[in-house]
């Protein structure tokens, strides 16, 4: 099956470009996101967010389906949704997953949101012994070394090749063998990654706003536990 990262689009469909909004200045002073809403937990305290338009000279004004956040974003995996969109992604299965209440204000306008964070558990589910990495370096762009199939057995082993790469270069996987059944969960590389089920639905709705991109970085396979 194949894989698709789900995000915010450019412009909508008539060609309005896409509105961007940004964590409110009581957000930035009162909370500091960059440690508390990350891909490895979720966020604890847990107020409703406010967000704010990012209004720009000469830009249409539009709440959308979907939103992109534009400044202080968090390292977290996650998408601005409104409440059409949740509904729709709350009948597929989430991996690990909270849908933090959220409010976009632009002038006098106040409108309901929400904030999908889902936590990457992507080493968590993966099947190491059917998994395959590669040391990628990222000034020369090629891969300098690929490693056998189940060469690296656990998480922690992982972490041992990690630390014996050499400069400039990353541990990254080639071939991806989860043990889960999710329609939708996160990676590290990727961000959120929906399948083909999740897409079709989607696209046959009249959700607006968003980008389904092909995910190619590496091959994935699913196969539930």
């Amino acid at each position: 099956m194949d894989f698709y990262k789900l995000e915010p689009s450019i412009t909508h469909r008539d060609g309005v470009v896409s509105t961007s909004v940004r964590a409110s200045q009581e957000m930035i002073e009162k909370y500091q996101l960059e440690e508390n809403f990350t891909r490895h937990k979720m966020w604890s305290n847990n107020p409703k967010m406010k967000l704010v338009i990012h209004d720009k000279p000469g830009l249409k004004v539009r709440f959308s389906d979907i939103h992109y956040w534009e400044s202080n974003q968090p390292s977290a995996s996650f998408l601005v949704l409104n409440d059409i969109f949740k509904k729709l992604l709350k009948t597929f299965t989430i991996s690990e997953h909270t849908f933090y209440s959220a409010e976009i204000s632009y002038k006098t306008l106040n409108k309901k949101y929400w904030v999908l964070h889902v936590i990457n558990n992507a080493l968590t589910d993966l099947n190491f012994s059917k998994s395959q990495f590669e040391y990628y370096h990222v000034i020369e762009r090629k891969v300098i070394q690929e490693l056998e199939i189940g060469e690296i057995k656990n998480i922690e082993q992982w972490d041992s090749y990690l630390k014996k790469r050499e400069r400039l270069t990353i541990l990254r996987l080639k071939k991806a063998y989860y043990e889960n059944d999710y329609d939708i969960f996160s990676t590290s590389t990727a961000g959120i990654l929906i399948n083909e089920t999740v897409k079709e639905a989607i696209e046959s709705s009249e959700l607006d706003g968003y980008e389904i991109k092909e995910f190619n970085k590496y091959e994935i396979t699913i196969s539930p536990k």
